[in-house]
């Protein structure tokens, strides 16, 4: 059995593995949601395709199910009357429905929209089980080391040669170092290298920021996970990982507020250029050296969404209008380099939803920073507040708007939103 077949089957194994273990451990609503949490990851590998065309992800049904369960059993009134984001995420779904009128890639803008119905729902099944610190502390655990499989495989995939067999899945992405041999960009279980390496930065703000209140086990092992993120995140040739990374350390050094803890940050640069591969760094020099094609090619893609704004302001083009609208009539340069989407998670939507679109992701941008401000010190406030900025930030140069990113950037937000409410919520009993 090859690799491309032995990895979703044995990715299978370990994800029923682990659902039964933790229904067995925390009960099957919340073992489910943990195991939710925790098979984002995993998404992709486990995908498969329905005669060619249509691709099945099985652990989006673990999400449909807990959150039929929820809707069934509690209704929706306490997450309405408590979340401002569940209403602005249902105004992002109703922004989406007249692009529909224009789509030229209907296909696109429906795949678009489950996606967005999608994170609601991760938002809503998470919202509604938190209810103490531990849940919020389980939560953020299940994000951390539901990554371990992904680690490993990315960790055998760069030892891999640059022409190695990959899964069909994934775009071939290579890093040439100072004497121009080639590296594989590694993705993992994703389906691109700067997807991945979005959500090991992310993870290492989190994995940091549980540290603190951890068993001295637990300290181990996400120490351990740690050093596999920041290997990991190299081996991507990403230098927004590279920078989402120093902003997961930077954030946690100024929370701690302490002298050894502000050292962190210029001992984690210098250890970070000991030990990154020639190849990140030559692409970190021609970056700072403006040689780089790509920081040209990212400046081109601003520019296409100013000009789309300039002509669709309120409705955008819509998420099934963007590829047509940027390969043609906004389309400045035929450079391979440049990006058919804005490479910026605000301007993205802005080309899709206009001014409103933009309006409603920085409205949740600027909610998520002001409530970080009020979560008790006794809940995992620094893992928190260190994993959103650090999405925030290395979100601003690629368009971070895949099913993986929006997952995880909406299960930080209902912690959040549940974490800032703690001092005038009444606990409820969480139900097994």
């Amino acid at each position: 059995m090859n690799t491309t077949v032995a990895l979703p089957v044995s990715l299978g194994v370990l994800a029923i593995t682990m659902i039964a273990v933790l229904v067995r451990a925390y009960g099957p609503r919340h073992g489910l949601w943990l195991a939710s949490l925790g098979s984002i990851p995993l998404r992709e590998a486990l995908s498969f395709d329905i005669v060619g065309t249509v691709s099945v992800y099985p652990t989006d049904f673990l999400y449909l199910i807990l959150a039929v369960d929820l809707l069934y059993s509690r209704g929706y009134s306490e997450v309405w009357r408590n979340s401002t984001y569940l209403k602005l995420g249902l105004a992002l779904i109703l922004l989406s429905l007249p692009g529909f009128y224009t789509a030229t890639k209907v296909f696109w803008g429906i795949t678009s929209l489950y996606r967005d119905v999608l994170q609601l729902l991760v938002f809503f099944i998470t919202f509604m089980l938190i209810r103490d610190a531990s849940d919020a502390r389980r939560a953020l655990l299940a994000l951390v080391i539901g990554l371990v499989p992904a680690l490993v495989y990315g960790i055998f995939q760069s030892t891999l040669p640059f022409d190695a067999a990959l899964p069909d899945w994934a775009n071939r992405m290579i890093a040439y170092d100072a004497d121009g041999r080639k590296n594989i960009r590694i993705f993992s279980t994703f389906d691109h290298p700067i997807r991945f390496s979005h959500y090991l930065s992310v993870s290492l703000a989190i994995a940091l920021g549980l540290v603190p209140g951890s068993k001295h086990i637990l300290k181990l092992a996400l120490a351990a996970i740690a050093c596999g993120i920041v290997y990991c995140n190299f081996q991507t040739f990403s230098i927004g990982g590279l920078l989402g990374m120093i902003a997961a350390i930077g954030t946690l050094a100024v929370l701690y507020r302490g002298g050894l803890a502000l050292a962190a940050i210029p001992i984690a640069l210098v250890l970070f250029l000991i030990v990154s591969p020639g190849a990140l760094t030559t692409k970190a020099e021609r970056v700072l050296t403006g040689k780089a094609t790509t920081v040209a090619a990212r400046v081109v893609t601003y520019q296409q969404a100013v000009s789309v704004l300039k002509d669709h302001p309120f409705l955008g083009l819509g998420w099934g209008g963007i590829r047509t609208g940027l390969e043609g009539e906004y389309r400045l340069t035929r450079a391979s380099t440049v990006a058919f989407a804005a490479e910026n998670y605000f301007l993205q939507y802005g080309i899709a939803l206009g001014l409103p679109g933009i309006g409603i992701v920085v409205t949740i941008f600027v909610l998520f920073m002001k409530q970080i401000r009020r979560i008790p010190r006794n809940w995992p406030l620094f893992a928190i507040t260190a994993a959103g900025i650090t999405w925030y930030l290395q979100a601003q140069f690629f368009p971070s708007v895949s099913v993986t990113d929006s997952f995880l950037l909406w299960a930080l937000l209902a912690v959040s939103e549940r974490a800032s409410r703690a001092e005038t919520t009444v606990p409820e009993a969480a139900d097994a």
